[in-house]
């Protein structure tokens, strides 16, 4: 493990009968969520539901300025210190077998873990075991009927409009996230994901094989976490604005101050040097309003333009994955499917 630096794990199984020295990884602490919870298919002699839980492991160079859990959830979350600021980092587990109660409990604290961040320098990572097979990450949303009174799928769309409402991210489309033997067939589903507050936090992830028993797919991702400390003034090509963290009062305020007057009678200017005036100003307030944070020099391309928001960035990898089916398969029916994904018009 000398080239990971965290460790996020799910259905962990521990329980408060185990020792720490059972569960340590040299040069690591954990931050642990034991299940503490019965669910509704377990017997009425057993008080606790085994399974379950969440651990976070973080290498000891790492400085955790705050580590929490819910063991009602099978949750645990920790916030690291780094060069770019802090970072919070959840690790959830939603069990199938969940009642309609601790579901309810559950979206809710899935909910205040997707919220993006109040604080400037901060950013969140969540991850997990959803169990949300039915919800297509491809394409934003969840197969079956919009009326149905299926409550797995009522649930799904639920979990679905949480995460649009948040305004988070996430990194696995059409990946398959869990592969097992059910019946004599093989079984493939998605239910793993990552939500983030910012795409810049992640450089690459890919997925990997299985650890021990588990059915499940390892996710493997690299963080941009450090970055090196700059010892002269921040130019404004060194920096990233915050678009998502804009202060709607700030952006009013600075607008009613702004003259929108042009400078000359509109009748003796042309369209470029309208806009030009109009540009100007508006690049004026951009200025003044988006929190920054610093970037590596010659990195600025690298962020998501402020229009570049999730919907647009889901009908962009909807249009990609259609298009690469085209070129695979080069039937007239891809095609229609392929052009049926162009954006033509505001999402």
């Amino acid at each position: 493990m000398s080239a990971i630096d965290i460790v996020c794990v799910t259905e962990s199984h521990f329980n408060d009968d185990l020792e720490l020295a059972e569960i340590n990884i040299p040069g690591f602490n954990a931050y642990t969520s034991n299940r503490n919870f019965k669910l509704d298919r377990t017997t009425s002699r057993c008080k606790v539901s085994e399974g379950g839980g969440s651990v976070i492991y973080v290498h000891e160079s790492i400085q955790v300025v705050q580590g929490s859990h819910n063991s009602s959830l099978d949750s645990a979350s920790v916030t690291i210190q780094t060069d770019v600021g802090k970072i919070e980092l959840g690790c959830l587990y939603r069990s199938a077998s969940l009642n309609e109660c601790q579901n309810t409990e559950f979206l809710d604290y899935f909910a205040s873990k997707i919220s993006l961040p109040t604080d400037d320098d901060k950013e969140k990572l969540i991850m997990g075991d959803f169990n949300c097979p039915d919800i297509s990450w491809l394409s934003g949303n969840v197969a079956g009927p919009m009326d149905t009174n299926s409550k797995s799928l009522l649930l799904q769309q639920n979990v679905l409009e949480t995460v649009h409402n948040s305004g988070f991210s996430w990194l696995i489309t059409d990946e398959v996230t869990r592969r097992r033997k059910v019946s004599g067939s093989i079984q493939e589903s998605t239910i793993d994901q990552v939500f983030c507050s910012d795409d810049s936090l992640v450089s690459e992830f890919e997925i990997g094989p299985p650890l021990g028993k588990s059915d499940h797919m390892s996710l493997i991702i690299n963080l941009n976490l450090f970055r090196p400390k700059k010892e002269h003034s921040i130019d404004i090509d060194d920096v990233k604005r915050c678009w998502s963290k804009i202060s709607t009062d700030e952006l009013l305020k600075e607008s009613y101050k702004t003259n929108w007057e042009f400078s000359k009678n509109t009748e003796i200017m042309n369209v470029e040097e309208m806009w030009g005036e109009i540009h100007g100003k508006l690049s004026s307030i951009s200025e003044l309003i988006p929190p920054v944070k610093p970037c590596e020099p010659g990195k600025i391309d690298n962020y998501n333009m402020p229009w570049i928001n999730s919907s647009l960035r889901r009908a962009m990898r909807a249009k990609n994955k259609a298009w690469q089916d085209f070129d695979e398969i080069g039937s007239i029916e891809m095609l229609d499917v392929a052009l049926s994904k162009q954006i033509t018009g505001p999402l």
